[in-house]
C-alpha cells in the first residue's frame, strides 16, 4: 500500500505560463534529482495518477530530490495541452527548475509513465547531463520512439504483462534495438498479470523500481 504524502506544491514558470508541480527536496547536500512526467491527460494522466505518485515515493525515499509535473492544461497549469510538443518543452523547463534547485546534483534520472514515457525519452536525447532513464509501459506503438540515437545511459523498460494497450511486440522490438545501440545499459523487465495501470501491482512495481534504483544510483 502506498501511504499519502503531503508535498508542497510549486509553480513553475512554462512556455504558455505557470506549471503546477510537486517537489520533494532530498536532505542530501549532492544529491541525486529525477523528474516524474505523467500519461496522456485526455485519458486521465496528471500527476497524481497513481503509478507516477508510486514512482515519485520510490526515487523520494532513494533519495532523490524529486519532482512531478502537471503538464500544461492540467490540474492548476496553465495553458492547453499539445499532443507532444509543448509537453516536451514542459518537461525541459521543469527539468532546468529541478536542477537550479539542486546545483550539485550528483545524478539526473527521468522517469516517464505511458505518454510521460514518450516525452521523456525525447527529453533525454536533448539533454547530454541525465544520467538514468526509466520508461513505465512507453506506448511505443501509439507514438514515434524511431529517434534513438545513441545514449550511453542507464535505462530500464517496465511491461504490464497483460498491457492492452502497449503490443508486446513492439516493445519487444523497440528493446531489442535499443540494445544494439553502443555502450547501451538497458533492461527490461515485466510486472506480472498487470494491465497498463498496473491495477493492484502497484507494490511490485515499487519492488521493481527500487531494486533497480539501489543498484544503478551514483
Amino acid at each position: 500500500m502506498i501511504s499519502s504524502l503531503i508535498m508542497p506544491e510549486v509553480f513553475i514558470q512554462g512556455g504558455e505560463g505557470k506549471l503546477q508541480a510537486k517537489y520533494s527536496p532530498s536532505e542530501q547536500e549532492k544529491p541525486n534529482i529525477a523528474i516524474i512526467l505523467h500519461p496522456n491527460p485526455k485519458h486521465g494522466g496528471t500527476m497524481d495518477t497513481k503509478v507516477n505518485y508510486a514512482a515519485f515515493k520510490v526515487m523520494k525515499d532513494a533519495g532523490f530530490s524529486t519532482l512531478r509535473i502537471n503538464f500544461r492544461g492540467v490540474g492548476k497549469s496553465d495553458g492547453a495541452f499539445t499532443e507532444g510538443e509543448g509537453e516536451l518543452n514542459d518537461a525541459s523547463v521543469s527539468l532546468d527548475w529541478l536542477q537550479k534547485k539542486n546545483e550539485d546534483f550528483r545524478s539526473c534520472w527521468i522517469v516517464g509513465f505511458s505518454f510521460g514515457a514518450w516525452i521523456g525519452f525525447q527529453t533525454l536525447m536533448r539533454r547530454p547531463e541525465v544520467d538514468g532513464l526509466i520508461l513505465i509501459a512507453p506506448p511505443v506503438n501509439l507514438y514515434d520512439f524511431n529517434f534513438l540515437s545513441p545514449c550511453p545511459i542507464k535505462t530500464l523498460i517496465v511491461r504490464a504483462e497483460q498491457d492492452e494497450i502497449v503490443k508486446r511486440d513492439n516493445l519487444k522490438e523497440f528493446f531489442e534495438t535499443f540494445k544494439k545501440q553502443k555502450n547501451a545499459e538497458v533492461s527490461m523487465e515485466t510486472i506480472s498479470k498487470s494491465n497498463h495501470l498496473f491495477e493492484g501491482k502497484l507494490d511490485p512495481l515499487m519492488n521493481t523500481l527500487n531494486k533497480y534504483i539501489q543498484k544503478h544510483k551514483s
